[in-house]
């Protein structure tokens, strides 16, 4: 096998919306966000790393409907967004509502906002949240009620990600001065198309990057995939939107300059 391998697992699907090329604007958006985070994360935390962007850049997606001046510009050069980005983002959301539409396929996004009983919420910023993030303001009272709040906030995401997620929120995060909490649940559960049939895994050799090699499980299947020369496979889920790519290089650290010239959506 090879001396080290990344899997980079990304949800690939096509947006058939007026604003098509818009929504394939702020996907691609991401993707640059996605690399510069992955980058930089890379760079402080060695070992393996599993993050979302989708779910980070919709949670800043959130933030930025409030946000004016000097902050907006700066969130914006970050997430790479040249214009408005929530209609855009909207049909983005919507394609991958409609990808999850299928029996072997259950892809559930939900967004919300927390903010403190009493607290005043600009009409217009709220107006954002809901029409092009489907998400609506839950009232909690952080203040008096912390840690029913907490449980609140982590029962809601825990139903939204089949128990997957059940304590988002831990016990020492909130305080009574927290005034509003952005959440993002993504679950996603498929069926392969051409499924790995557990007769078929065995253990192999896997050469770590420090050059070790250890024994690992290692799944099996034989099928005609769609592949690139950046040594990247796709794995197609059943239904035909949805896939997963994996990325496998020769050297973990030739990982970030590969990555450059690849587009996730």
């Amino acid at each position: 096998m090879r001396s080290a391998a990344v899997l980079i697992c990304v949800i690939v699907l096509a947006a058939a919306r007026t604003r098509a090329d818009e929504v394939s604007q702020v996907a691609l958006s991401n993707n640059h966000f996605a690399r510069a985070l992955f980058a930089s994360v890379a760079a402080k935390q060695p070992g393996n790393i599993a993050f979302s962007p989708y779910s980070i850049s919709t949670a800043l997606a959130l933030t930025y409907a409030g946000a004016k001046g000097p902050t907006a510009e700066e969130m914006a050069k970050v997430l790479h967004w040249e214009s408005d980005p929530h209609p855009a983002l909207a049909g983005l959301r919507r394609s991958r509502t409609e990808a999850g539409q299928h029996e072997t396929v259950t892809l559930n996004v939900a967004n919300a906002i927390w903010g403190q009983e009493g607290d005043e919420f600009l009409p217009e910023f709220l107006g954002v949240v809901g029409r092009h993030h489907a998400g609506c303001l839950h009232r909690v009272d952080f203040a008096r009620k912390t840690e029913k709040a907490r449980r609140t906030i982590n029962d809601w995401v825990g139903l939204r990600t089949e128990g997957r997620i059940p304590e988002l929120i831990g016990p020492d995060l909130l305080t009574p001065d927290t005034s509003l909490v952005l959440t993002n649940a993504v679950y996603f559960l498929g069926s392969w198309k051409y499924p790995f049939h557990g007769n078929r895994t065995a253990d192999r050799d896997f050469e770590l990057a420090s050059g070790e090699k250890v024994k690992v499980p290692t799944m099996r299947c034989s099928a005609r995939l769609r592949y690139s020369s950046h040594q990247m496979v796709e794995l197609p889920y059943r239904g035909g939107r949805l896939t997963m790519t994996i990325a496998v290089q020769k050297s973990l650290y030739e990982v970030q300059p590969t990555l450059e010239d690849v587009y996730f959506a």
